[in-house]
């Protein structure tokens, strides 16, 4: 079979699945949702240092409404897996973000979407794609608090780029590509002010990795049953 032909069925039958899995959270989007209120399991031993960023990001804060209610229940670990495929789409070139959203151990979003622009490396494709895993761990605090959740530890986010979790973490690490600037600074200074905790994370451990791109049937059905049962 022509290779192409086969990584588009590949590619409809992941789509597929996906749709069928995850249908139900917009068919039935005024439903309750049960949470399980327990931190994922992630097989990543990793010690959270904040490094000192000195007076760069020092007057940024987490914007904090006043109007937003107390606590009423035990806080709720927030884990995003991030992931990007670089120049997935043959005709624009352009790069697919995905990614996945877990309150305690339940999946509560995801996403699988073209980037709107065209990025010439896989690292500049991989930091678009943790900006976006950034702006949605904001928006998700900011939920979860409106609800009365307790939300005061960072959010951990987990991609599989070193380069990108060195530059959005260390101190020391200069800006060499300048068009990447916006995400570069948006990246570090949520992280020097402990709003989310950026890790590295294996490829086949990644979550996020069959919104990407399509993969083979035993690591696709591995990675939703995990999710799913995780």
């Amino acid at each position: 079979m022509n290779s192409k032909i086969h990584h588009w069925l590949n590619l409809k039958g992941h789509l597929e699945r996906s749709e069928k899995i995850f249908g139900y959270l917009k068919k039935y989007t005024k439903r309750g949702y049960i949470i399980d209120p327990r931190d994922p399991i992630v097989n990543v031993e990793y010690e959270t240092v904040l490094p000192d960023f000195g007076h760069q990001y020092s007057d940024f804060k987490e914007e904090m409404d006043d109007k937003l209610p107390e606590a009423k229940m035990k806080e709720l670990a927030i884990t995003i897996f991030i992931d990007a495929d670089h120049a997935h789409d043959k005709v624009t070139g352009r790069s697919v973000t995905g990614m996945i959203c877990f309150v305690g151990r339940t999946p509560v979003s995801y996403i699988s979407k073209r980037q709107s622009a065209v990025q010439s490396a896989t690292f500049g494709a991989e930091f678009v794609a943790l900006k976006k895993a950034v702006e949605e761990a904001v928006s998700l605090r900011y939920s979860l608090r409106a609800m009365g959740v307790k939300v005061s530890k960072p959010t951990v986010i987990y991609g599989d780029n070193m380069s990108v979790l060195i530059n959005s973490t260390k101190a020391g690490s200069p800006l060499k590509k300048k068009y990447l600037a916006l995400s570069y600074h948006f990246c570090r200074e949520h992280f020097s002010a402990g709003i989310v905790d950026i890790r590295k994370i294996d490829s086949k451990e990644n979550y996020a990795d069959p919104f990407t791109k399509a993969l083979a049937s035993y690591e696709f059905h591995g990675h939703m049953n995990e999710i799913l049962e995780n």
